[in-house]
């Protein structure tokens, strides 16, 4: 299952749920809120001490549970989504995961 929460006025037009699907399984529950700077930045500081710009943050809650935030106001929204369901996957920064994210890019025609 896959919530949306839009917190702003953009309309970004995707099916975040088929992304979700392919990396996560159908079977893994994702709220997913959009949102904008303010609540970035606030949720950056609250839960990892980074005052700095944040783009994208992921939760997991369990095994088969998480919540993804994204920026509405970065360029490329379905690439920071693609990055962050790979982080509730289990993948940390590093070759294997921008080798992922880079078939599931392509995959999904998502330009960089």
């Amino acid at each position: 299952m896959l919530a949306i929460r839009n917190t702003t006025k953009i309309k970004p037009r995707t099916d975040f749920e088929v992304i979700k699907n392919a990396i996560l399984g159908k079977r893994y529950d994702l709220s997913l809120v959009l949102c904008a700077d303010t609540m970035m930045r606030r949720l950056s500081t609250e839960h990892k001490g980074n005052t700095k710009h944040t783009n994208v943050l992921s939760f997991p809650i369990s095994e088969s549970e998480g919540e993804i935030f994204v920026n509405l106001r970065q360029a490329n929204i379905l690439h920071l989504f693609i990055h962050a369901c790979l982080h509730l996957k289990g993948f940390s920064h590093g070759a294997e995961m921008e080798a992922l994210e880079s078939n599931l890019m392509k995959k999904f025609s998502v330009d960089n």
